[in-house]
């Protein structure tokens, strides 16, 4: 081989190697491995949806089946996206996203709020709801429990939190002490220890809480705050692991489609 030809045929390898590594930079998986997520659940017709009971958003029905906000709407979007069937499996509100990230399930229902540490382990869905905390208490508040933003641990109050919330981390850094605080697995044992008078008071999105209140009539109220304009909204939405990239982007275009992407609570 000349040296002219040598010199063209090392450009012409040069030229592929830097190609493949451009590609392989602009995608965290290789670039010849095809993200097919979507086309997966779509060739098998089953799309398993993982949820945690939580009043508004996945209850179970009196035949024992999800019923509530996020369910009809992983019911629309599967079939929007030629899924023939969902698969409902339930797990704890701590479990939701490990258990996602152990393949469990494909999607984790809309009951997780969008936290920068979240968001390192999950991609989420664009904001489907948006939400704020609120303080649920016995009828007549006798303690005189004050709205989410005013709660003080020098008040010596108890307050039972979701087991895995974002809400824990926040009253701890308040000064909120492990003694203050009642851990509860769903939206039905919190309300239980408010019941019992082993917690004071109920922390939880606002929707959840009224659901709760309008399930237990008489029994429950939620604290009014005057100062609720100054609060932000958190937005909530449906997970995916990171690499199911094809699945997501197909659920944002349901989500988008249908309309269901909520700017109050509910």
């Amino acid at each position: 081989m000349s040296s002219s030809w040598k010199n063209r045929y090392l450009l012409w390898l040069l030229g592929l190697v830097l190609l493949a590594a451009s590609l392989a930079s602009r995608s965290p998986v290789r670039w010849w491995q095809q993200d097919e997520s979507l086309s997966r659940i779509q060739r098998k017709g089953v799309l398993r949806a993982g949820f945690a009971l939580s009043p508004q958003y996945a209850a179970l029905d009196a035949r024992g089946q999800p019923d509530g906000l996020a369910v009809d709407d992983i019911k629309a979007v599967a079939a929007s996206l030629g899924v023939e069937r969902v698969e409902w499996i339930q797990t704890s509100y701590a479990q939701l996203i490990p258990d996602l990230l152990d393949h469990r399930f494909d999607v984790v229902s809309l009951q997780l709020v969008m936290t920068p540490e979240r968001e390192r382990k999950v991609a989420f869905s664009v904001p489907a709801l948006s939400v704020r905390y609120g303080v649920m208490v016995a009828r007549g508040n006798p303690r005189h429990v004050p709205a989410y933003a005013r709660l003080d641990p020098r008040s010596g109050l108890h307050i039972a939190v979701q087991q895995g919330a974002p809400t824990i981390g926040e009253l701890r850094d308040r000064g909120f002490s492990p003694e203050q605080l009642v851990f509860a697995t769903e939206g039905e044992s919190g309300a239980a220890s408010v019941r019992a008078g082993a917690a004071h008071a109920l922390v939880r999105t606002e929707p959840s809480l009224r659901r709760i209140i309008q399930n237990h009539p008489g029994e429950f109220e939620l604290v009014e705050d005057q100062d609720a304009s100054g609060r932000p909204w958190l937005k909530m939405g449906y997970a995916f692991r990171l690499e199911d990239r094809a699945l997501k982007r197909g659920w944002d275009d349901v989500l988008r489609q249908m309309g269901k992407t909520r700017d109050e609570a509910r």
